[in-house]
């Protein structure tokens, strides 16, 4: 299982994704990094974290908490490959998802 499932799943069952994001934040591992990175490329390469919806029917609305948190906290952990495709991707969110 992959980590789009992962957390597909987490926040399905338990109805939140805040308390597994700030999980993932203070999880400083080699793994936690790479599932970052495997998802960034993924959510970059399908443009889904723009207007991601998690859940069995898209219930979730996921953008609104995810994409601050992987645009701030995400930068930080990630390779220069993966921070090219995050300032892509909040230059697109903004056109999106205008300020104010």
């Amino acid at each position: 299982m992959d980590a789009d499932d992962v957390l597909n799943i987490v926040t399905v069952v338990t109805g939140a994704l805040n308390p597994w994001l700030e999980v993932w934040e203070h999880a400083r591992t080699p793994s936690a990094t790479r599932h970052l990175e495997e998802l960034v490329d993924y959510w970059c390469f399908e443009d889904q974290l723009s207007e991601l919806k998690l859940g069995f029917y898209e219930e979730c609305d996921a953008t609104p908490e995810l994409l601050p948190w992987v645009l701030g906290h995400g930068r930080t952990r990630i390779g220069p490959r993966y921070v090219a495709q995050l300032d892509e991707l909040e230059q697109y969110s903004s056109y999106l998802h205008p300020p104010g």
